[in-house]
């Protein structure tokens, strides 16, 4: 009797992880912008499933080279806005976010973008300056 107890009691944890899975949507992602004269690229996303605990962000430098061991950032549930200040001018990077609620969702779309490389200041010649 107390094996058939613990087999049920191992059957429903399962079924509940399960199912708290697969109600966790990953949160669709809806811009990327990057201004001009700004060192930062920064990426917003709608919440799909209600009341997450929080989103994590993942970066790669080409389309489907996200690291997905760990997020470049986790941020609260209630907020829907990441800005990167840590990448390198001129390299291009690809996000995804995922909600956390108990489990982490599958991923989101991905969006990509490019921090500007700032223009060259005007080279000034010390000999005609008076």
């Amino acid at each position: 009797m107390k094996r058939i107890l613990f087999a049920c009691l191992a059957l429903a944890a399962f079924s509940g992880l399960a199912l708290a899975q697969s109600f966790v949507v990953g949160p669709a992602v809806d811009t990327v912008i990057v201004a001009p004269g700004q060192r930062a690229i920064i990426i917003t996303w709608t919440e799909s499933t209600p009341a997450v605990t929080n989103f994590n962000v993942y970066r790669g430098t080409s389309p489907g080279g996200e690291n997905y061991v760990t997020p470049i950032a986790s941020v609260s549930g209630t907020v829907l806005v990441f800005p990167d200040f840590t990448g390198v001018p001129g390299t291009n990077y690809c996000y995804i976010v995922t909600s956390v609620l108990v489990v982490e969702s599958a991923p989101s779309n991905e969006v990509c973008g490019t921090i500007p490389v700032p223009p060259n200041p005007p080279f000034l010649n010390p000999l005609i300056i008076k």
